[in-house]
């Protein structure tokens, strides 16, 4: 039994319950199902292809939105839905748009997308009101977990709207987002693969197997990763896997109430000062590329924190076991077990539930309580305390 295995084998609820270990495991360790759900679930939804047919007829942008994981689920797929769609995919957080909508929407927008887990996050509501106020033409699709949000009604609710409900088991109850996360970018494949429907479900299965393999093979090692005296993490990616680095910092960040800093940062963008915090209470975590030319360039940072001892630990995710990786980093995160390669674009839903599981561990490491990190209050399931006020161009 694994250290993950441990924690789902509490069956007395109560006692979950009390140490904050009633949701967020569970939730973290039923992703693979999650995706096979959510999978069903889109190509279940007969409108939606002649929706996004619609949407996307004029040549225009695509929109991304989101706050907090729910826009980092946009930097996650931005990529992959600019190579399916063949258009400028734009991730914008929510957050922007309710200061500067007018900036932050391109006047030729086609289609905005609203992630959300709850539907309840005032600014991602504000969002979108405010995108259907100054880009009227713009249509709207509503990807969320909960069928009694807001954002869910406000995208049923009109002509040019298209709510996309995820399966209930999505809706993590617990305040760190886990499997609505992922599920949010499965969905989101499932938009570029509506008429390749077995395409769609053989990646499903890829990342399901991969993640259930990291589920079982590395619970221990992210348990005594986390409980190692670091006080920052940095999560190094690119392309895509600059989303999972964003998510994978910010889930350390909030389970562990802030006592461990995170910071996600690109491969070439480290170099531009943000390399200064690297110092030996960091862990580093980074993100390898598939791709060839862009793998050059992580792994001459790999070698050069090896050269220079930068970072207490240093962690590199990968599609397969790499001669070349294994010397530089401490530990070594296999995806791959084998066969085609998994690629960058389509990877985010199995390389962050290392993270996740780091996450996890350091929050109870830390005497916290995972389903509900923040002693003070600080950070909630849902905001609180953002007032949105009438917006006028």
């Amino acid at each position: 039994m694994n250290a993950l295995q441990s924690l789902l084998a509490e069956s007395d609820l109560e006692k979950a319950r009390s140490k904050g270990l009633a949701y967020t495991p569970r939730e973290i360790a039923h992703q693979p199902e999650a995706w096979f759900k959510t999978a069903e679930r889109v190509l279940e939804e007969a409108p939606l292809a002649g929706f996004l047919r619609q949407a996307l007829e004029p040549a225009g942008p695509v929109i991304l939105a989101g706050a907090g994981t729910s826009y980092y689920v946009g930097t996650s797929v931005r990529n992959f839905l600019t190579a399916s769609w063949k258009r400028t995919v734009l991730a914008v957080p929510s957050t922007e748009i309710v200061l500067a909508p007018d900036l932050c929407l391109p006047r030729d927008a086609t289609l905005m997308i609203s992630y959300a887990r709850s539907g309840q996050s005032p600014e991602g509501n504000a969002a979108l009101e405010l995108a259907r106020q100054v880009r009227p033409e713009t249509a709207h699709l509503a990807v969320t977990c909960n069928h009694e949000g807001l954002l869910y009604r406000l995208a049923g609710g009109w002509p040019g709207g298209f709510p996309l409900l995820l399966p209930e088991m999505t809706n993590d109850r617990g305040l760190a987002m886990t499997s609505s996360y992922s599920s949010m970018v499965v969905a989101t494949y499932g938009l570029a693969f509506l008429n390749e429907p077995e395409t769609y479900l053989s990646l499903v299965e890829k990342l399901a197997v991969t993640a259930r393999r990291i589920l079982d093979a590395e619970a221990d090692a992210a348990r005594q990763i986390a409980e190692m005296p670091f006080a920052r993490a940095l999560y190094v990616g690119n392309r895509d896997l600059f989303g999972v680095a964003q998510e994978a910092h910010l889930k350390l960040q909030e389970m562990s109430a802030g006592r461990v800093i995170g910071k996600a940062e690109t491969t070439l963008g480290l170099r531009h000062g943000p390399m200064a915090s690297i110092d030996d209470q960091t862990l580093v975590v980074v993100f390898l590329s598939s791709d060839p030319y862009v793998r050059r360039y992580e792994l001459d940072l790999l070698r050069e924190l090896k050269n220079q001892g930068l970072g207490m630990l240093r962690v590199a995710i990968d599609e397969q076991a790499d001669l070349e990786v294994a010397p530089l980093v401490d530990h070594l995160v296999e995806l791959r077990l084998g066969g085609t390669p998994m690629g960058d674009l389509s990877r985010a839903p199995a390389a962050v539930i290392f993270p996740q599981l780091l996450a996890l561990f350091r929050s109870l490491h830390e005497g916290l309580l995972p389903d509900a990190p923040s002693p003070k209050g600080v950070i909630n399931r849902v905001v609180q305390g953002v007032r949105i006020y009438p917006y006028s161009a």
